[in-house]
């Protein structure tokens, strides 16, 4: 099998909790490699930016709006613009969902 097969597209939905409210988002699954682990690994001690830019690199789709039923587009200056909070739970989210953690709930969200 060619890399190219083995890194397509793996895309899963996630709801993500955060202040009372539930964000559902569908990230690649497959875009999370161990390079980019070592990113975020990385960020603990340099900073929100390596994480932003990892969130921008998993997050394919979520149901974030601008204003009311303006969609926020998925990309790192978006990233930017969310809490570090948020972006932290995001990720742990997806992390869990990736190890299998049955107390998550999925639901599909539209792409």
């Amino acid at each position: 099998m060619d890399l190219k097969t083995l890194l397509a597209k793996d895309v899963s939905d996630v709801k993500v909790e955060y202040n009372g409210h539930v964000v559902l988002m569908s990230y690649d699954a497959a875009a999370l490699t161990p390079e980019l682990e070592a990113q975020v690994r990385a960020a603990d001690d340099s900073g929100t930016e390596e994480v932003a830019a990892m969130m921008a690199a998993l997050v394919r789709s979520w149901d974030l709006e601008e204003s009311e039923g303006v969609p926020l587009p998925v990309g790192i200056e978006a990233m930017r613009k969310l809490p570090v909070k948020f972006l932290a739970e995001a990720l742990s989210t997806i992390t869990k969902d990736l190890m299998g953690d049955p107390s998550l709930g999925v639901t599909s969200v539209a792409s």
